[in-house]
């Protein structure tokens, strides 16, 4: 058992609490703010006497996400869903029956111990835990999301900064919107001021495939195939367009 001082949705200066607090849904925040307004002890909790501040035991409870294979639907539910990251599996595992592009170890039944494996639309390859962790507040009547860190609450090291900093990293690069965020404002320094979607497609295609006719590595986020997708279309070179003062 932990214990947690409670405090509103976003990391105020005036408490404790140093992670934002993730609610399963808007009326477990409500019910929280109600009862917080009302009395402590509503909680489960009682006030410290040294600084007035509401504190809750806390109770990890970690379940199986998924019960059956048929509840997977696709790689991309299973992407929002599945948020717990897993070590890659030693054990052998089998492909999911009726859900493209899943793995699933090890095979038969699902638990809480399944490892899913699939790539998601950049092909990137992840593997993922078949459970969710929640955080029981109090007498357990409120729940947030268990939230993720890096850092040893005892003692911070160089490394969790890094680890930190590098997962930061890769959710930016790999985020859906890195593409055609990153093509835009390309295309608009080389010379498209007001490029249309048709154009921001096929520079974000390239960009995530890393292919652009003959041109690219092939890899996620090839440069040389999204230059060269945004130089060679007809909207950059149209000389007709360049009368357009919207472009």
């Amino acid at each position: 058992m932990l214990t947690i001082v409670i405090c509103f949705t976003l990391v105020i200066r005036d408490t404790k609490m140093f992670f934002r607090a993730d609610w399963e849904s808007d009326d477990d925040l409500g019910a929280f703010l109600s009862e917080y307004q009302t009395g402590c002890t509503k909680l489960g909790g009682f006030i410290d006497p040294d600084d007035g501040l509401c504190q809750c035991t806390v109770e990890v409870d970690t379940i199986e996400l998924f019960n059956s294979d048929s509840e997977l639907i696709s790689i991309k539910n299973v992407l929002s869903k599945a948020t717990i990251g897993a070590f890659i599996p030693d054990v052998d595992g089998e492909d999911v029956p009726g859900v493209d592009g899943i793995k699933k170890y090890p095979g038969g039944e699902l638990s809480a111990d399944t490892v899913f494996e699939f790539r998601d639309e950049n092909g990137q390859k992840h593997f993922r835990k078949n459970a969710i962790s929640k955080v029981l507040i109090g007498n357990g009547g409120l729940k947030i999301r268990n939230p993720v860190s890096f850092f040893s609450l005892s003692e911070f090291t160089i490394r969790d900064a890094r680890y930190e900093l590098d997962a930061a990293l890769n959710q930016f690069f790999y985020h859906q919107n890195m593409a055609p965020f990153l093509v835009i404002r390309l295309s608009q320094r080389l010379g498209v001021s007001n490029p249309s979607p048709r154009y921001i497609e096929k520079a974000a295609s390239a960009f995530r495939t890393g292919l652009y006719k003959n041109f690219g590595s092939g890899e996620y986020g090839c440069l040389k195939a999204t230059v060269a997708a945004l130089l060679l279309d007809r909207e950059l070179q149209d000389a007709t367009l360049d009368a357009d003062p919207t472009q």
